[in-house]
């Protein structure tokens, strides 16, 4: 007999099922015959279950063993120790026999882990409990971050440890890192934006809230394009490069001008980067705009430096020109005076050919003029300069162009200074007669304001760092302004140039503002021009004030002086020897002529008492002017001698002066000018003699 005997049997129908015999043997009836009763039960079920629950426990052991995560099973009474893998006995440095039997808290975990009560209220409550980020110590001391998850397991409860310490100090150093750059962020010097693809503002940092006036609060979501933060012309100009990052582009540097929340506009150079994902697709751009107004200004100076450098330059080539051509230009001006002054001596009050010849001497004379003006802009010859009294001047000036202008041109005059500067009365004159003709023109035919205002001011050295011509000190401010058409910045740029006009061919040409240029330069001083196409236009010369009262201007000799002395006169040219014998013999002198320096002093030192006064010329081969005068001098040290010159620069009126030549006169030379002074050139050398 046997019992609990299992065996397979394949029935046809149900295939292979799993049976339990139990078999008992019985005895009955007198015979005592033998009954073996077989009880057939069939457990295939039961066989599949425990099978199962083999596998599975053998998994999980498996599970268990392999864990990268450290598991304990505890106890559900006392929540000791049964079990303990091999993950955890690495990571908490116990061993297993030092496990087994322990509780959490005895092994480095916090109350909160190890107190019994509270854990298995939690566990009974809702099956599982979670603890994160604890700190458990192990057996070295060591601090172990972990995330603890326990679950009901029936008879035991699973523990779970995954230890965070390397995510911890991840997370930490991101933290950092992240704190980091917000106070890099925040305390830049610079202002710093961060918007998307479609521009909307996402981040921006302290600097850009003190600059523009905006909070963070109101401008994080706007569009950068529309939400006024740049200048509209900027944001057309700035979408390209923005386009550019977002196809790839490293870096872009361009300059743009941004506005404020007042609406003032500021220069920037924005520097614009990409913002990236883990996987390289970008998300965002990060714009750093840089302040740069000082740097503007800084340029805007240098380039008004190089401008007037270049305007320097200009003045100076043109006076080399104008020097050049001087000399040449005044002895053939002399010719055309000259035989016009000798013809008209030769004709009746009542000739009608009398008058035209007057035409052309006034003509030769306004040409002297325009070379006198064309010299003394570019700065190539001395003027008569003495105190003068601009207020005076003015004012006179105002009172002649008044009577030249419409009504309909109102004339306003300031005039609070009486200073005195160093300067020639009738170029000043002309200064003021130049800039009001220039602003009645800008007006033209409407109504207008001219303005005239003279005033004194203090010049300091940050006026002068850009105007190097001048010397900090108190100087004599004339402005002349007017509200005509203005001018633009191509106009400004060529308005010193000599006979550059915007006057149609029947206003006439000139010299115009070079010469007003020329003029104040002379006298030490500087000018400056403000002007705007359709607004007002304002010109203001500053000429140094200096102490000492004005020199009154003596008038004007009418009657031509005359005399009956020997005079030599020199010239290499023979029109201007002819002219200046005839015109001097008519006043009664008697003359002798050389177109030789050389043959001139042959001729004094043959007969040197027989001259009364020698007369030359500056520019000759050879021997100069000033050289011959040496040499007569030489022979006879109280000879008067007069210098004439159309140009050069080698010879002033000082330097004539200080070599004992008596008078220095500009060609063309006139009859009255050149009868005065060679009058009081005799006078006065007379009067040596006799004391």
């Amino acid at each position: 007999a046997f019992d609990n005997y299992e065996v397979e049997h394949d029935f046809a129908t149900i295939g292979r099922r799993t049976m339990l015999l139990n078999a008992r043997q019985i005895e009955q009836g007198m015979g005592k015959e033998r009954i073996i009763l077989l009880a057939i039960e069939d457990i295939t079920e039961r066989v599949q279950s425990e099978t199962i629950l083999k596998d599975s426990e053998e998994q999980y052991r498996r599970l268990f063993e392999t864990a990268d995560d450290g598991m304990l099973l505890l106890e559900k009474s006392k929540l000791k120790i049964r079990h303990a893998n091999p993950a955890i006995i690495a990571m908490l440095g116990y061993s297993n026999e030092e496990l087994i039997g322990s509780d959490m808290k005895g092994i480095g975990f916090p109350d909160k882990i190890g107190t019994y009560q509270e854990t298995m209220q939690t566990l009974e409550k809702d099956g599982i409990a979670h603890f994160e980020d604890v700190a458990v110590s192990s057996k070295d001391g060591r601090v172990i971050y972990s995330d603890i998850y326990m679950a009901d397991r029936a008879i035991l409860v699973q523990c779970n440890i995954r230890d965070i310490t390397e995510r911890k100090k991840s997370e930490k150093s991101l933290k950092e890192s992240e704190e980091n750059y917000r106070i890099l962020f925040d305390n830049a010097p610079d202002l710093i934006i961060v918007f998307n693809a479609e521009g909307d503002l996402l981040d921006l940092n302290k600097k850009f809230e003190e600059e523009s006036g905006y909070s963070r609060e109101e401008m994080i979501g706007k569009s950068v394009f529309t939400g006024g933060i740049l200048a509209e012309s900027s944001v057309n100009r700035s979408i390209p490069y923005f386009k550019k990052i977002f196809a790839g582009e490293k870096r872009v540097l361009f300059e743009v001008e941004g506005l404020t929340k007042d609406g003032s506009k500021i220069p920037y150079e924005l520097m614009a980067v990409p913002i990236k994902k883990e996987d390289g697709k970008i998300v965002a751009v990060q714009a750093t705009l840089r302040n740069i107004t000082e740097r503007k200004q800084a340029e805007q100076e240098k380039e008004k430096l190089q401008t007037q450098l270049i305007q320097a330059q200009k003045m100076e080539a043109i006076g080399t020109l104008a020097g050049g051509i001087a000399h040449d230009f005044n002895n053939i001006l002399s010719a055309v005076i000259g035989y016009t002054e000798l013809a008209q001596m030769k004709l009746e009050a009542d000739s009608e050919i009398k008058d035209d010849l007057k035409e052309v001497r006034t003509a030769g004379v306004r040409a002297k003029n325009l070379v006198k003006q064309i010299l003394a802009f570019s700065r190539q010859t001395q003027q008569e300069q003495m105190p003068v009294q601009t207020s005076l001047i003015v004012k006179e000036a105002l009172k002649l162009i008044r009577s030249t202008l419409p009504t309909t041109i109102d004339i306003r005059q300031n005039i609070q200074s009486k200073s005195v500067v160093l300067s020639d009365p009738t170029q000043l004159h002309q200064i003021v007669m130049n800039l009001c003709t220039n602003a009645a023109h800008a007006i033209q035919g409407k109504s207008g304001i001219l303005e005239v205002t003279l005033t004194d001011v203090e010049i300091d050295s940050d006026f002068c760092s850009t105007h190097p011509e001048i010397q900090p000190g108190g100087y004599q401010k004339l402005t002349v302004s007017d509200t005509g058409h203005g001018m633009t910045p191509e106009v400004m740029n060529r308005i010193f140039d000599p006979f550059f006009t915007t006057k149609s061919k029947d206003k006439g040409t000139g010299p115009g503002l070079s010469v007003v240029h020329g003029i104040v330069k002379d006298c030490g001083g500087t000018i400056t021009v403000y002007s705007e196409p359709d607004k007002e236009t304002a010109f203001n010369l500053y000429l140094p004030i200096i102490k000492g009262e004005a020199e009154e201007k003596l008038e004007e000799q009418t009657i031509i002086p005359t005399g009956t002395e020997r005079i030599l006169v020199v010239d290499d040219e023979k029109t201007i020897v002819d002219i200046t014998r005839k015109l001097l013999t008519s006043l009664g002198y008697e003359i002798e002529a050389r177109t030789s320096s050389l043959a001139a002093l042959e001729l004094f030192e043959a007969t040197p008492n027989k001259f009364d006064l020698v007369i030359t010329d500056m520019t000759m081969p050879r021997m100069t002017g000033d050289m011959l005068a040496r040499e007569l001098m030489k022979i006879r040290p109280d000879l008067p001698m007069i210098l004439c010159t159309g140009f050069s620069e080698n010879i002033t009126r000082e330097k004539a002066e200080k070599m004992g030549i008596k008078a220095f006169l500009m060609k063309p030379l006139l009859k009255e000018e050149m009868a005065h002074t060679i009058r009081r050139v005799l006078d006065e050398a007379k009067g040596t003699i006799q004391k």
